[in-house]
């Protein structure tokens, strides 16, 4: 009878610790310390049962690492084409990819990829982390990040916190795994000065106001804090990742913003006419190599509506002169995607940027052919895009393509220059809703083309 009561007990006991331990909680800025993995919590769900962890520690590192064969190879070919803005593992997953498609680059090569169960967060994730930790703020609160890094380095972490070269501590730009589109850039989250008058000034790092949690593009050569999350649950959940399914619609019943397949090449709608008609913008895109006209530079392309008729033209060139492979590898890269590709003209490139910028009405790209957007419906979270490209971004990411972005060059020329898409961000010297998107046409000699350039290929369908 005692052993009967004793194994009663025994089972009563395990069932309890096996409550208690499923039942434990945590909440955002908490410390996680359970099975030898440490971390500051930074999202919760299921009640505080489940989330994701900050590690404790960061390692200050270039986005990849040129050593070995990577001294030979342009810095700009490195686009893995992690563009995932949401979805950090995503990122993971591509930039793997990537590895295992080069033998002339290794793992080792990448201080950006994690092996195992942590990795760098993609920008949308990072920028998420360091709003929750700041009470769900923007403005940059440094006694909350104090506190925080008291608690970091208490734990034997390293400080989020770095005063090199400048009077006062400042927040420790951090890398995310999500690329910029000119694959020389991946996107930091730091805490930056809101207005021009301080983007120079030790002030607001002094005074510890006038700073706010932004994401903008960092070259990739340059060192920044890599410090990586991991998810975490103590519900005894398996971690299920959401991921986006972007469904590819059959032409005929294709609108605006849809994802098409054209002979194989995956495409974004611009242009619905409604009769299973329209224009397209290849998802893919070509980059990264200098004098991208090369030896069709000499060609004349002078129709600013008709991208088609210029690019045929330097086709045609292509044929009489018996071009061999590289000596046009812009174009060269339109006509491997099939019959009816072509690099836009100024006035195509112009339609699909109303579209990109979800513009009501078209923008205005006379007078000094300068538009300007305002872009305070996103502000604090990508610098340089609003709520309408982000969303159109994703997507394109999303469907395994290059989100668009600036230095886009058409195929018009004038006055002996190529018309590139230029795209910047100027601020107001007033308030965190002060800042605009300028957009120009600017023309560049086409032999000045360099590997930053990008050329898109359309289709009428």
């Amino acid at each position: 009878m005692k052993r009967v009561k004793l194994a009663i007990l025994t089972i009563a006991l395990s069932w309890s610790f096996a409550v208690n331990a499923q039942q434990k909680t945590y909440k955002v800025g908490d410390l996680y310390n359970e099975g030898g993995v440490k971390g500051i919590v930074v999202k919760v769900s299921n009640g505080g049962q489940d989330g994701v962890i900050m590690s404790l520690d960061s390692r200050s590192l270039r986005w990849f690492s040129k050593q070995s064969s990577q001294e030979k190879i342009d810095d700009i070919t490195f686009g893995t084409k992690a563009f995932d803005e949401k979805d950090g593992e995503k990122n993971k997953e591509t930039i793997k990819r990537y590895i295992d498609s080069r033998p002339d680059v290794k793992a080792s090569d990448f201080p950006v990829y994690y092996i195992g169960s942590w990795y760098i967060p993609a920008v949308d994730e990072l920028f998420e982390a360091f709003i929750a930790l700041n009470n769900g703020k923007i403005e940059f609160d440094f006694s909350v990040f104090l506190k925080l890094d008291e608690k970091i380095k208490s734990a034997g972490g390293t400080s989020l916190f770095s005063n090199s070269g400048h009077k006062f501590p400042f927040l420790k730009p951090l890398f995310s795994s999500t690329e910029f589109p000119l694959a020389v850039n991946a996107y930091v989250v730091r805490a930056s000065p809101q207005t021009m008058a301080h983007v120079h000034s030790d002030e607001p790092y002094k005074t510890g106001k006038g700073l706010f949690l932004t994401a903008i593009p960092n070259v990739k050569h340059e060192e920044r804090d890599l410090r990586p999350f991991r998810k975490f649950s103590s519900s005894g959940a398996t971690p299920v990742r959401q991921s986006a399914v972007v469904q590819v619609v059959p032409l005929s019943q294709a609108k605006q913003g849809d994802i098409v397949e054209i002979n194989g090449v995956k495409a974004i709608v611009f242009q619905a006419y409604g009769d299973g008609h329209g224009m397209a913008m290849a998802l893919d895109a070509f980059c990264g190599v200098s004098k991208p006209w090369g030896k069709a530079s000499s060609v004349q392309t002078t129709d600013e509506t008709n991208g088609k008729a210029n690019t045929e033209q330097v086709f045609r060139f292509m044929k009489d002169k018996k071009l061999k492979a590289g000596d046009a590898p812009a174009f060269e890269w339109c006509q491997s995607l099939g019959d009816g590709w072509y690099i836009p003209a100024v006035s195509e490139l112009e339609t699909f940027l109303n579209f990109w910028t979800g513009s009501l009405t078209e923008l205005d790209w006379e007078g000094n052919n300068s538009t300007a957007l305002p872009v305070a419906d996103n502000e604090g979270v990508i610098v340089g895009q609003n709520a309408h490209t982000k969303k159109i971004n994703q997507r394109i990411a999303e469907a395994g393509g290059t989100p668009f972005s600036t230095f886009v060059y058409s195929s018009t020329e004038k006055a002996g220059k190529v018309l590139v898409f230029k795209q910047a961000l100027h601020r107001k010297k007033d308030t965190i809703g002060g800042t605009n998107m300028t957009f120009d046409m600017e023309g560049i000699a086409k032999n000045k083309l360099n590997n930053v350039h990008i050329a898109r290929a359309f289709i009428e369908y």
